[in-house]
């Protein structure tokens, strides 16, 4: 199993759209929880390095007078402010955060503000979080053996205090290798799973080549291919686009059909959110279960279940010519058509209210 197919990583996107409250949550449950991920924390921190004193209990969104709230405090055993956590996805940096949040550690003693994020911000999130901090006059001291890929740190001068970016990896990885409770690591393991998913639909900066003309003309050719399989079909009268409209969904263009021998209707387009979250192939056809369940028991078949409705990729041929490519998709789909049972089901707007992301911007379908 990846760590992303994990139960946590199916739900939180699916139930909420608040990620890194949840995200936050758990990892603090984590810590609470096992003594072995609170040691496992404290040698990432740099505790011998920095003098640190173990961190023995964790809050989640404290809030203070400045009106800030961060999302995780950590307290050594006398309630002195050790570690504050800031978990960050796609969310940015507020003005002065880094700053602010170091005025928030104990004083007079040794602290850590660490940020934790999807591998591909922590270059962009540290270099950030060194700017706020030189605007109030503050430098870092990067030493030695504390910048690396997954890694970020350094002392703020005139303090005991140290500025941590890290990934969300790096972190969960750290804490897995250093457990042995099998219950424990399961925990971490769902963790991980959320993590990752939110790591893999990360915006990274967009180069020359993402604003080239070439992949909006292939996504022109997919939806021409959608549309001529599709047509296909209903001349040959094994599906009908009778009473349908060929329209766009949040997750692609596509076309509304139904299998002759089928009672529910389907659809069968380009799928940006499966594409991207499974690869395969750009195009997708969703079926109700009702009419797939001899084709569903067929192992080798790749697919994805999502509330009643079954995605499979269609695939698509490399080194041929349009036509070509129509052909065997139409063949693809026709293969499928076969398998239908004779059942009596839902209608379109079944289908299209399983598939519509929800108000978080994280896709159900």
């Amino acid at each position: 199993m990846s760590d992303n197919d994990t139960l946590l990583a199916y739900l939180v996107p699916t139930l909420t759209g608040r990620h890194e409250d949840t995200s936050t949550e758990a990892l603090a449950y984590l810590l609470t929880k096992s003594t072995e991920c609170r040691a496992a924390l404290n040698v990432l921190l740099g505790a011998e390095r920095l003098s640190l004193s173990p961190i023995v209990r964790f809050q989640t969104q404290v809030k203070y007078d400045d009106g800030s709230i961060p999302d995780m405090v950590g307290y050594g055993s006398v309630g002195s402010v050790q570690l504050i956590v800031e978990s960050k996805f796609w969310a940015t940096l507020l003005s002065g955060q880094v700053s602010g949040y170091i005025r928030h550690l104990e004083a007079a003693a040794p602290g850590v503000l660490m940020i934790v994020c999807p591998e591909s911000r922590i270059e962009s999130l540290w270099r950030e979080g060194l700017d706020q901090l030189r605007l109030v006059g503050r430098g870092v001291d990067v030493g030695p053996g504390n910048h690396h890929e997954s890694l970020r740190s350094g002392m703020v001068e005139g303090s005991q205090h140290c500025f941590m970016v890290t990934s969300w990896g790096h972190l969960l990885n750290f804490l897995d290798d250093r457990v042995s409770d099998p219950g424990v690591r399961s925990d971490i393991l769902q963790l991980k799973g959320l993590a990752q998913i939110q790591d893999d639909d990360a915006f990274r900066p967009l180069s020359p080549e993402d604003l080239d003309e070439q992949p909006a003309r292939r996504i022109r050719h997919f939806n021409r291919i959608v549309n001529n399989a599709v047509e296909r079909g209903h001349k040959d009268e094994w599906l009908s686009v009778t009473g349908f409209q060929a329209r766009a969904q949040a997750y692609g263009y596509g076309r509304w059909f139904r299998f002759a021998n089928a009672g529910n209707a389907s659809w069968f387009g380009v799928n940006h959110y499966r594409w991207g979250e499974h690869g395969h192939s750009p195009l997708w056809i969703s079926v109700h279960e009702e009419d797939m369940r001899s084709k569903v028991d067929d192992t080798s078949l790749f697919k994805v279940r999502r509330g009643s409705y079954w995605w499979l990729p269609i695939y698509l041929k490399t080194g041929m010519m349009f036509d070509a490519v129509v052909d065997d998709v139409t063949s693809q789909l026709e293969q499928i058509s076969q398998r239908y049972s004779e059942t009596q089901g839902e209608t379109e707007q079944g289908l299209e209210n399983e598939g519509i992301p929800d108000s978080g911007s994280s896709e159900r379908s």
